[in-house]
């Protein structure tokens, strides 16, 4: 086995080389240690609020269900809450998870997107024209 340098002074690393079979084991290092920076920006405080109890009952005029059919909810502040499928009976229940701004100051969850009723949607089909509907979101 021999140790050489790589560069005559040695700065770019060293070598261990195995004589008789052909392997060189290298370790090379940086030449200077550079300076680096970090910047960060601020953050913002949220809260998961569960929005739970969303429902709803799909039929065609006549009154008879329609099932397989994708609902979206979305908040009167204008949040998504998602979607849900109808089962055969029609209905179709959607629990949500929402973030919601905390103010760090005062400790409180700021709920004012999801005041006011939500809004069901049913964006129709070629056999059904599209509905919708609301129903409240209490806040307990």
């Amino acid at each position: 086995m021999y140790l050489c340098d790589l560069t005559p002074n040695g700065d770019y690393g060293r070598a261990l080389t195995l004589p008789g079979t052909g392997v060189a084991v290298v370790a090379a290092a940086p030449l200077a240690s550079h300076a680096t920076r970090l910047e960060a920006t601020g953050g913002h405080a949220y809260a998961q609020v569960t929005v739970a109890g969303l429902a709803v009952r799909l039929t065609t005029e006549a009154g008879a269900p329609l099932g397989g059919e994708t609902v979206r909810f979305t908040s009167a502040g204008g949040l998504d809450l998602g979607t849900a499928v109808t089962g055969i009976d029609g209905r179709a229940e959607r629990t949500a998870q929402v973030l919601v701004p905390i103010n760090l100051d005062t400790g409180a969850i700021d709920t004012s997107k999801l005041t006011g009723p939500f809004t069901a949607t049913f964006a129709g089909q070629p056999a059904y024209q599209p509905a919708e509907q609301q129903a409240p979101i209490t806040l307990d």
